[in-house]
């Protein structure tokens, strides 16, 4: 999933084009690539104003007919100045027209395979890497600067490719850890407040815990209170039992001594009488 920042940097479905690989028997083509629509084309300018495009055959074809008018104005001349036959300059004339038609047909062959090469080069540099180049001429005399040239930009038309290729695949990698990593924060997000959740039942369980141990504390000292209260009680009662323990014992002996004394008094009164 690429995010609108990856999006702008790839471009939208709408400007995807295919690429196709060269014109070659039994090589499989490879995957859809998109263009790069915000690249501008170039256009070739002159130094100090706006340019005036002539085609390359037009020159070469102008370059012939005034060297093939230069030459039919020497031979004319030359017929002329020494008076030989007319006919001959006519046939020369004629003759050297042929030729320069010729050689312009022949170079015409040239020069359309470097405008078809030029408008290849014109659509690389604006970012379209879907059409090939033209395939290779059959040629008798071998290859030329033209076809080296064809290669070569060829060559780089698939290295670019390559490029753009790896450059989407990784732009579509770092979206991809991207969410991910959005994923995983969320994840550590949640957690974090699971174990804000689980501190928050610990310190309120440590209250209750503390509350409950202030709580048996105070009990605790009641009790200590109620006991040391119960001791001093029966401490109290355990003396107050001696003392009348003792008083029992004094009260014992005042009672025998009078009865004693109550039985010596009645011996007297029988030994009188």
């Amino acid at each position: 999933m690429a995010t609108p920042a990856h999006q702008e940097l790839l471009g939208s479905d709408e400007h995807e084009v295919p690429l196709r690989t060269l014109a070659a028997p039994g090589r499989p083509l490879p995957p859809h690539i998109p263009s790069s629509p915000g690249l501008k084309p170039v256009r070739p300018s002159r130094a100090g104003g706006p340019s005036r495009r002539l085609g390359l055959f037009f020159k070469v074809f102008f370059g012939d007919m005034s060297i093939w008018a230069v030459l039919s104005g020497v031979l004319v001349y030359e017929v002329i100045r020494r008076g030989l036959d007319p006919q001959r300059a006519i046939v020369g004339v004629l003759a050297g027209l042929l030729v320069a038609i010729a050689v312009s047909v022949g170079l015409k062959q040239i020069a359309n395979r470097v405008v078809r090469l030029n408008r290849s080069a014109l659509e690389i540099s604006r970012g379209d890497l879907s059409k090939a180049l033209p395939s290779e001429r059959p040629s008798y005399l071998g290859a030329d600067e033209v076809d080296e040239l064809t290669v070569a930009i060829s060559h780089m038309q698939e290295n670019l490719r390559d490029l753009v290729r790896h450059i989407q695949n990784t732009s579509r990698a770092v979206a991809d850890s991207a969410d991910e990593m959005q994923v995983s924060t969320g994840n550590v997000t949640a957690s974090a407040e699971e174990i804000k959740e689980s501190m928050d039942h610990i310190a309120k369980g440590a209250d209750e815990q503390l509350g409950l141990v202030e709580r048996a504390s105070a009990l605790i000292s009641g009790i200590a209170t109620s006991i040391n209260s119960s001791a001093n009680t029966a401490q109290a009662a355990a003396e107050a039992a001696t003392a009348t323990s003792t008083a029992a014992q004094s009260g014992g002996a005042a009672a025998q001594l009078a009865a004693e004394k109550i039985k010596k008094v009645f011996a007297e009164i029988e030994a009188a009488s």
